[in-house]
This record gives C-alpha cells, sequence and structure tokens, in this order.
C-alpha cells in the first residue's frame, strides 16, 4: 500500500463538503465520505495508474481521481511510494486554485 498525505487545506475542503452535503440531504455527507474512501482505495492501489491531471505531463506529475457520483475530484502527486493530496477540489469552482499548493 502507498502511503498516503494530505495538504491540511485538502483535509479542511474535504470536511466543508461532507459538512453542506450533510446539511443539504441527512445521510448525504456519509454517502460523501464513502465515495470519496472508494476513490482513494483505487489511488493506493499500486496496481492501478489513474490518468494525469488534465492529460498533461509536467513536473512535478499530477494526477487526478473523480468521486463517483459528486462533482469533486481529489487532485494528487505521486512520488515513489507515497501520495501527496493537493486538493479535494470541486469540478466547477476556482479551477486550478490548488496549484499554490505545489510550493
Amino acid at each position: 500500500m502507498l502511503d498516503w498525505r494530505e495538504h491540511r487545506d485538502a483535509i479542511e475542503e474535504y470536511r466543508r463538503a461532507a459538512q453542506w452535503y450533510e446539511e443539504k440531504r441527512p445521510g448525504w455527507g456519509d454517502v460523501f465520505m464513502d465515495a470519496v474512501d472508494a476513490a482513494v482505495d483505487s489511488i493506493r492501489d499500486p496496481s492501478v495508474n489513474w490518468g494525469f491531471y488534465r492529460n498533461q505531463e509536467r513536473s512535478p506529475q499530477l494526477y487526478s481521481r473523480s468521486v463517483a457520483g459528486f462533482p469533486f475530484k481529489i487532485v494528487y502527486l505521486r512520488s515513489g511510494r507515497e501520495i501527496y493530496v493537493l486538493a479535494y477540489a470541486h469540478e466547477r469552482k476556482r479551477p486550478g486554485y490548488w496549484s499554490e499548493r505545489l510550493g
């Protein structure tokens, strides 16, 4: 299994999104978290390679994984045996805002 780290702002994004869904419809916060967990499990599986972020090769290499059933992507870097999550990003809000986290 690959090591997993998250930017502190990414953790907060995840929490806020789960809370927002829960407030809109009770139980949906848990549904969102389960969908994120499934996406995380697939990212951590070393036998699976997800696509480059927006199909672009760059350095450092970015990847993204959609969260099934929700307009979110997990944006992350993969280096050796480590995954570093930059964002749990809404697909339609502030594209690329998390790029400042690369530094």
